[in-house]
C-alpha cells in the first residue's frame, strides 16, 4: 500500500491498536466494512458521512421539512376555510351552484395538500430515505396541480363546457324555480340566457315560449332585451377570482417549497471539507 494513499480504511482499522495518538477507532470499523462491501460489489468506495456532518445534515432536513409543512398546514386551512365561505356567501341559486362546484374542488385540494403536510411531519420525524423521496415526489405532483387548477379557472369562463352547464341548471331554474330566475333577470337587467324573452309570455301565458325564458308575474322582469349569459359570464367569474387568488398564492408556497427542497438536497452532499476531515484523522492516526 503506498503511504499517500488516506482512504485505505482497511489498512487503518489493522493499525489501529498500533503506538500513538488515541483515535476513536469504531468510525474506522465503520468504514473497513464499508470499503470491503463495495470491494466484493465492484463499485467505487467512498468515505462514509462522518457521524457529526451526518447528524448535523439530518437535523438541518427535519427543521426544514417541520417548517415547510406547517406553511404548508397554514396555506391548506386558509385554502379550506376560503372554499367553504365561498360556498355559503351567494345570493343566487343559479350563480351559487357554478360558485359551490369550483368551492368544493378547492376545498377537497385544501384537504389533499393538509393530508400532504401531514405527511411530510411524519418524513421529518422518521427520516427515511424513501420518504423523503416519496415526500419529494408528492411535491411536484402538487405543484402540477395547483397550475393545472389555475389555468382551469382562469379560462372556466371561456369554455363551452361551462357555457353548457350553466345552461343545463338555467333550463332546468325555468321549470322548477322561475321566480328565482326572474328576480335574477331583474337584478342583471338581461332575460332569457343566450335569446332575450321580450315578447309578452308572462303569467299563465306560455305558447311559444323558449324553453330559457321563465313565465314572470311582472313583465318588466322579462322584457329586457339582451340575454343574461354575458352578465352570469361576469358575475360568475367575479365569485370565482378568491379561488384564483387562493391558487395562486397556494401556487407560491408549493414552488418555494420545492425549489427549497432540490436546493437543500443538492447542498447537503457529502461536502469537502468532510474528506479533508477523514484525512486529517487519518494523518494523526500515522505512526
Amino acid at each position: 500500500m503506498a503511504e499517500n494513499d488516506l482512504t485505505d480504511f482497511s489498512a487503518l482499522a489493522v493499525r489501529r491498536e498500533s503506538p500513538g495518538p488515541k483515535v476513536h477507532t469504531r468510525h474506522f470499523d465503520r468504514a473497513a466494512h464499508y470499503n470491503t462491501f463495495h470491494a466484493q460489489e465492484g463499485t467505487p468506495s467512498r468515505a462514509p458521512s462522518h457521524p457529526f456532518l451526518r447528524t448535523y445534515k439530518a437535523a438541518m432536513i427535519s427543521t426544514y421539512l417541520y417548517c415547510v409543512n406547517f406553511m404548508l398546514v397554514v396555506v391548506a386551512l386558509a385554502v379550506i376555510v376560503l372554499g367553504i365561505q365561498l360556498g355559503q356567501h351567494h345570493t343566487q341559486r343559479l350563480v351559487g351552484a357554478v360558485s359551490d362546484r369550483f368551492a368544493m374542488g378547492i376545498i377537497v385540494f385544501g384537504l389533499a395538500t393538509f393530508g400532504f403536510a401531514l405527511f411530510g411531519c411524519l418524513a421529518a420525524r422518521l427520516a427515511h430515505r424513501w420518504l423523503l423521496a416519496v415526500h419529494l415526489l408528492l411535491l411536484v405532483v402538487l405543484v402540477l396541480a395547483v397550475t393545472t387548477v389555475m389555468i382551469t379557472d382562469a379560462l372556466a369562463m371561456e369554455s363551452d363546457l361551462v357555457k353548457g352547464w350553466v345552461k343545463r341548471l338555467w333550463t332546468t331554474m325555468v321549470v322548477q324555480h322561475p321566480t328565482e330566475l326572474c328576480d335574477l333577470q331583474h337584478d342583471l337587467h338581461c332575460s332569457g340566457f343566450e335569446s332575450n324573452c321580450t315578447n309578452p309570455w308572462t303569467g299563465a301565458n306560455t305558447t311559444g315560449r323558449p324553453e330559457d325564458c321563465p313565465a314572470c308575474p311582472d313583465p318588466l322582469d322579462a322584457h329586457h332585451s339582451q340575454a343574461c349569459w354575458l352578465q352570469l359570464q361576469s358575475e360568475i367569474a367575479h365569485n370565482l377570482r378568491p379561488l384564483l387568488y387562493a391558487a395562486l398564492g397556494t401556487w407560491a408556497a408549493l414552488a418555494f417549497a420545492l425549489a427549497a427542497t432540490c436546493v437543500l438536497f443538492k447542498r447537503l452532499r457529502i461536502p469537502d471539507s468532510e474528506q479533508q476531515l477523514y484525512q486529517t484523522v487519518l494523518g494523526q492516526a500515522q505512526p
